[in-house]
């Protein structure tokens, strides 16, 4: 019987890559489940960072309706009737215009806030030139015959954010105004910026008939100061053509 020929000892050996490929495999695979999570997360935040800056830009340049808050009753059921007008407190009036726009962006950039009424939201700038968002919320009126007519505003204002970070609070206050030292029925209007001072902004109001206007300025800290003009009147109040400095040089601290 013959013999089969020897194997030859120096034959090619297999490529190592071919040992090897498998644990390469489950290393990138290891990777991928642990970086896949992250990459959606971020993926997630940064969509919903371009979302809130879009709309962040549309409320610098968000025009109201005429009226923001309104006690008058017939007045009320017409504005009930018409878009992002609300009653407090489920009642049918007070009414206050709510805007969906500035409702997101609040709740996407901080806690809820509690508003029966927003009458300003704008671009306005501190005196050394810087951009920010000022909003201005009707968070509560009084009325009695001793004590004046005074609301309570909530003023807030905010710098925007980017691709990959919110827009910023960068200031809260509750800001108690004096109105009229008469009681009456209460409207607050939609507050106008100011086109020759870019850190001043009016809000017209009316008591009893009689109408005021509230001042507000922006500062360098990026505060605000609101302060009523002066007792209301029986003529409706005229535009400010120059802003007037205020009163006093610093506004109520933060709470």
């Amino acid at each position: 019987m013959a013999e089969q020929p020897a194997q030859l000892d120096y034959a090619a050996a297999p490529p190592t890559w071919h040992r090897r490929s498998r644990p390469r495999r489950i290393l990138i695979l290891l990777i991928a489940l642990l970086v896949l999570p992250i990459a959606i997360k971020l993926g997630r935040y940064t969509l919903g960072c371009v979302h809130v800056d879009s709309l962040f830009r549309h409320t610098m340049r968000f025009r109201g309706p005429q009226v923001g808050y309104s006690e008058d009753i017939i007045e009320s059921g017409k504005l009930l009737r018409q878009p992002d007008y609300k009653g407090i407190a489920n009642n049918r009036w007070p009414v206050g215009y709510q805007p969906p726009q500035w409702m997101e962006l609040s709740a996407a950039t901080g806690p809820p806030i509690i508003t029966f009424a927003t009458v300003f939201v704008y671009e306005r700038r501190t005196p050394s030139g810087r951009s920010i968002l000022v909003t201005c919320d009707v968070a509560g009126a009084t009325h009695g015959v001793i004590e004046s007519t005074t609301a309570t505003i909530t003023a807030r204002t905010l710098t925007r954010g980017s691709v990959l970070s919110l827009p910023r609070q960068r200031f809260q206050d509750n800001l108690r105004l004096d109105l009229a030292r008469r009681d009456g029925i209460l409207r607050i209007l939609w507050g106008k910026p100011d086109p020759n001072d870019p850190t001043h902004f009016m809000i017209d109001y009316t008591v009893a008939g009689r109408v005021g206007t509230i001042d507000g300025w922006v500062k360098d800290d990026y505060s605000v100061l609101l302060e009523p003009r002066g007792e209301p009147t029986s003529q409706p109040a005229t535009p400010a053509t120059t802003s007037t400095a205020p009163a006093r040089s610093s506004p109520a601290s933060s709470r």
